[in-house]
């Protein structure tokens, strides 16, 4: 019989998601530029990705502090990891992705609206991937959080069927 993976790492594996993230240009511009028409702007280089966005806009830890408010962000918890009963060699990991955007910023150019955009690229970012070591990433369903008369927040579950 196999060992079950270590669910230790499943840290090391979300960063490998934020990397994937990250390499998203839509993505990083929706979250970074706070006008209309954030497509418009040009690439962050990887410099500016490094250390304007990474554990800034896109983070690991899902603290968000009332300063950050001011661009919309991204927090990724692993917030489960089942073992398969049926097989157990495998298991399965969910991930929750909340998408904060301030209200301000709804309103995207060609009436689009900022949390879906986002969303959209977080999914095309995510789906189908294989992630080295864990396993294929599925799924992609969204809910609304909250919304206040400043902030909203939707949150993205993504599943990984990890193997052993």
């Amino acid at each position: 019989m196999r060992k079950t993976r270590n669910y230790g790492e499943l840290g090391l594996h979300l960063q490998k998601i934020i990397k994937l993230l990250l390499a998203n240009d839509d993505l990083v511009k929706l979250l970074y530029y706070t006008d209309t028409d954030p497509l418009a702007h040009n690439d962050l280089t990887l410099e500016q990705k490094r250390t304007e966005v990474y554990d800034k806009l896109i983070k690991a830890v899902p603290l968000v502090s009332n300063a950050e408010t001011s661009q919309s962000l991204l927090t990724l918890q692993v917030i489960n990891g089942i073992v398969n009963s049926d097989n157990k060699e495998f298991s399965n990991v969910s991930i929750r992705i909340e998408i904060f955007v301030p209200i301000v910023q709804w309103l995207i150019k060609n009436s689009n609206l900022r949390p879906l955009a986002i969303i959209g690229e977080i999914f095309e970012s995510l789906n189908g991937t294989t992630i080295s070591g864990l396993g294929q990433v599925n799924g992609g369903t969204f809910h609304l959080n909250f919304i206040s008369e400043e902030m909203s927040c939707y949150y993205m579950i993504i599943n990984i069927t990890e193997y052993n």
